[in-house]
């Protein structure tokens, strides 16, 4: 399936990529000539913007990739699939960190600017924030109207923004 990429008001599409379904969740590398996919298939790949190849298979599992998220450095790649369970990934080693289990299950997520927290949505009305060196949750805020599906964090990391299946933002 395709990924679109848009430029200055041009669109321009990379060559078909190997996923072997939709490619559910993408994040740009830093320095933008690179992307990072998570496929339906339960594929997440590294890609040259360039050249529209894949540089490398980063995981790969049986169940759906929902969201991908990286660290402002780069080393760092967060992941939740199907099962709910989000994972760190150390893109130098390969290596997965452990993550202590969010409540509900993950369903989105994204890393603080200076890499030091992960902000994870859960299906239990809660935001779990995380120490990505020891995979403990520091905080849990909660008490949100519904099931968390989506957040981002502004670049300054002053604000923190999610979507509930409400559709309400808090």
């Amino acid at each position: 399936f395709p990924v679109t990429i848009h430029t200055e008001g041009l669109m321009a599409t990379v060559p078909p990529m190997l996923h072997n379904s939709d490619v559910a969740a993408i994040a740009f590398m830093p320095g933008g000539v690179e992307i990072v996919t998570g496929g339906l298939d339960g594929t997440v790949w590294l890609w040259d913007l360039q050249t529209g190849k894949q540089t490398r298979r980063v995981f790969s599992s049986t169940r759906a990739i929902w969201s991908v998220a990286l660290s402002s450095d780069g080393n760092q790649l967060g992941i939740i699939g199907e099962d709910s369970f989000p994972q760190i990934i150390d893109l130098s080693s390969g290596k997965m960190a452990p993550i202590e289990t969010v409540s509900g299950g993950g369903r989105d997520l994204a890393f603080s600017e200076d890499g030091k927290r992960i902000f994870i949505a859960s299906s239990r009305q809660s935001i779990d924030i995380i120490d990505p060196a020891t995979g403990r949750q520091v905080l849990r805020l909660k008490d949100f109207n519904g099931n968390i599906s989506s957040l981002a964090l502004s670049p300054d990391g002053r604000f923190l923004v999610s979507g509930d299946l409400i559709v309400t933002g808090k």
